[in-house]
């Protein structure tokens, strides 16, 4: 809500909770990725917004991501904030701690500590969403994203290594980014007015190509 409180002076800014989070519930079924970008596609319709610029945090920038590669024409710029969605380097400290979860599950044995942090935290119909999120890479296809693109880094951000976003930044053309330093994963809180000046310098100018 900080972004929203310092952005909505000069910008009608629209906020939503998605499926899953704050006050919206999630639906009976499993949901994939582009079951989130058609719900915000269904806010854009409904509140007839003529230009839109998309600011979206972690999975937030996912979904961003995957609307900017299927929905481009309905939106003027992006924001991504430390966004996921990059297939991540594997090692084999990684690998063998998913074999491990795997043989342990087929003897039916569970542990809090094999799983990642947000996998543990969700249960039912919630962490079937969540693996069908977490396994959709958008590596091959942001490169289709045509959209001027903002991408915010906290250089203490250990979710989302600076390599990922030196991806991101490579493959989509018309992007640039901004590292917010000295914060992590939430650098939008830990440093809120830098973040809200690098979107308002964004938003208000024009790309620049070079």
């Amino acid at each position: 809500m900080g972004l929203k409180k310092a952005l909505e002076g000069e910008l009608r800014v629209t906020t939503l909770d998605m499926y899953g989070f704050g006050k919206t519930p999630h639906p009976e079924a499993p949901l994939f990725l582009c079951d989130y970008a058609k719900a915000i596609v269904d806010i854009i319709f409904k509140y007839k917004m003529p230009r839109v610029v998309l600011v979206g945090h972690s999975f937030g920038g996912r979904v961003a991501m995957y609307l900017a590669i299927h929905y481009a024409r309905m939106l003027d710029k992006i924001v991504l904030i430390n966004p996921s969605g990059m297939r991540p380097h594997r090692n084999i400290k990684y690998i063998v701690r998913i074999l491990t979860y795997k043989t342990l599950k087929k003897l039916n044995y569970k542990s809090n500590k094999l799983g990642s942090k947000d996998y543990i935290a969700t249960t039912g119909v919630m962490r079937k969403t969540f693996v069908n999120i977490v396994n959709e890479h958008l590596d091959r296809n942001i490169k289709k994203i045509i959209t001027p693109t903002l991408i915010i880094h906290g250089d203490k951000d250990s979710d989302i290594p600076y390599y990922m976003i030196k991806r991101i930044n490579k493959r989509i053309k018309k992007s640039c980014v901004k590292v917010i330093h000295g914060t992590g994963h939430f650098c939008h809180i830990e440093s809120p007015n830098e973040v809200v000046a690098a979107i308002k310098e964004f938003i208000g100018g024009e790309y620049d190509d070079d």
